[in-house]
């Protein structure tokens, strides 16, 4: 597709020129800080637990914070962000805290929060994306297990899949005569959250990345464009859950201030998501099917295009590095004009 070009220079810190005009300064590159900001049903909890393990083995602090509320909110972006410069004394205008860090630098941080460009000097973003139908599966039955609220458990107890809540969507004849009429067409939305995920969280706050219609950003070319750009310059790696073990490999040679080990400390299973399912219903792993799919692709074009550019992006840059080929190092993220 024309204008989608693979792009990945210029990552890492933000150069600022001082205020006399004289040549770029390097801020804080040494430091070498890295943002996670998760998505999830994406591997997200094996890159939490490789990063759990690896901290320990290579002497950087994993700052896993928890998702709150507030996050989802401009406000509440910028308060995520102020807290861990807080802690970690990333921004030197930014105050103390008493729990501030103050040893084992740099640091990893983790969280779902969306991206956000940082005055200053700017870390160093990786994420990892997940084909958006198994994604947006997962998501669907993932939700029905874990949520608290009525209509989750009447959805469990009566078994409604997600061809079924498709198929209600639609507007077209279901396999579940006897299901609440008043329950179906809501089913989607939980799912559609973290279906939008993806490309939220790699969009940030700009009023472009608002989300439209059905699970695709408002503006949908202004959206691309800015998706394109925070990934060229601030994303080192975008890897995918269908190819963990490339991804590590890909984490390991660029970034190996933190990921020295991690292809083959995932390659033995030991930091595999050990969780338990919470469920034994073979039902619970049905795919859409059909015309259900058809019709799903269909609310996922964007993103299925998203993820078709950052697969390949992926593909492109994992042969480049384990084929000895130049790519960004940590060393080589800043440079001069």
């Amino acid at each position: 597709v024309g204008g989608e070009g693979l792009g990945w220079g210029g990552v890492g810190c933000q150069q600022d020129r001082d205020t006399r005009g004289s040549s770029p300064q390097l801020v804080s590159c040494a430091e070498k800080n890295v943002i996670y900001n998760r998505i999830g049903k994406a591997g997200s909890s094996t890159m939490i637990a490789l990063l759990r393990d690896l901290s320990k083995i290579n002497s950087f602090t994993a700052i896993n914070d928890s998702p709150s509320h507030g996050q989802w909110t401009t406000h509440g972006g910028v308060a995520a962000f102020t807290q861990l410069a807080n802690r970690t004394g990333w921004l030197p205008s930014c105050p103390s805290r008493a729990d501030r860090i103050t040893t084992r630098k740099p640091w990893v941080y983790i969280n779902h929060v969306l991206h956000m460009d940082v005055a200053g000097c700017r870390p160093i973003y990786i994420n990892v994306v997940r084909e958006p139908i198994s994604h947006f599966t997962s998501a669907y039955y993932y939700h029905m297990r874990h949520s608290h609220g009525h209509q989750a458990r009447v959805e469990y107890r009566q078994r409604l899949g997600v061809n079924d809540c498709i198929a209600a969507a639609r507007g077209t004849p279901t396999r579940r005569a006897n299901m609440t009429e008043a329950l179906l067409p809501k089913c989607l939305a939980r799912a559609a959250r973290s279906s939008t995920g993806m490309w939220s969280k790699l969009c940030g706050w700009s009023e472009h990345c608002r989300q439209g219609v059905s699970f695709s950003p408002q503006n949908v070319e202004q959206a691309w464009s800015r998706i394109q750009r925070n990934v060229a310059s601030q994303y080192l790696v975008v890897g995918l859950t269908e190819k963990m073990n490339e991804t590590a490999q890909v984490l390991e040679l660029v970034l190996p201030h933190v990921f020295k080990g991690a292809a083959e400390l995932l390659g033995s299973g030991k930091t595999q998501n050990q969780k338990p399912s919470g469920t034994k219903d073979i039902w619970m792993s049905e795919p859409p099917d059909g015309s259900n799919k058809v019709w799903l692709s269909e609310q996922l074009q964007f993103n299925l295009r998203l993820y078709d550019w950052l697969a390949r992006r992926f593909d492109s840059q994992h042969r480049a590095v384990t084929g000895g080929k130049e790519w960004p190092r940590e060393d080589q993220l800043c440079v001069s004009d």
